[in-house]
């Protein structure tokens, strides 16, 4: 889906310091019946990367996922476990080791007339609580198809819930609608509105807009 906020799940992205970031380290992928198995290994700072590699940390994933197909619709489920190791000395400021589980439900290309539905689920916790993200639940949309001579363009929305491991810190509920404009010469704008209450746990709410752009090869 094309939501700006429902990527890496917050569980993730914020309970490990700078993982936002681009980080050294490899990934596996292992096809077996109908099931694909993914293991991952990457160094634990982002920001610095090539600064003492093999000596701050790390992050790993184990995933797995299965995908049904027909010729008029695609449903993707996946589940994965991840961990991030961090060293007493530096835990201060790249944060404390912690993990967690996640799932996501994908349902694409749903065919009404000509256009194309699609829908996502994501649900993420920490049992440690050790991070500032306990837990999270996200789900949305993507409707496109409504011009011909641009079928890529899409309309999502999104709804996600993330609660705190501060017992009192209100929930965050951020509500997102965005669209995926192509336009000639590979050229991507994506306008984005997201509503965002009880921003950062905290008693108000918050109006975000932002316009990204890009080029697609």
């Amino acid at each position: 889906m094309q939501n700006l906020s429902f990527n890496l799940t917050p569980t993730i992205g914020d309970n490990v310091a700078g993982f936002s970031h681009t980080s050294a380290g490899f990934m596996i992928w292992l096809k077996a019946r109908s099931l694909v198995w993914r293991v991952g290994l990457y160094q634990g700072d982002p920001v610095q990367t090539f600064d003492q590699p093999f000596d701050r940390g790390a992050i790993g994933f184990l995933e797995v996922d299965r995908t049904w197909r027909n010729a008029a619709r695609e449903i993707t489920v996946k589940a994965g476990v991840w961990h991030y190791w961090q060293h007493r000395r530096l835990r201060s400021t790249l944060g404390p080791s912690v993990g967690g589980v996640y799932g996501i439900a994908e349902w694409r290309n749903i065919p009404i007339k000509r256009y194309r539905l699609g829908f996502f689920a994501q649900v993420a916790g920490n049992p440690e609580s050790q991070g500032p993200i306990s837990s999270y639940l996200g789900f949305g949309g993507k409707l496109s198809g409504f011009w011909a001579q641009h079928r890529r363009d899409a309309l999502t929305f999104g709804i996600a819930r993330a609660w705190f491991s501060t017992a009192r810190t209100m929930a965050e509920t951020t509500e997102e609608v965005a669209f995926v404009a192509h336009l000639p010469d590979r050229m991507i704008i994506e306008p984005d509105l997201q509503w965002i209450i009880h921003a950062n746990g905290g008693p108000r709410n918050a109006l975000v807009a932002t316009l990204g752009a890009g080029v697609a090869f």
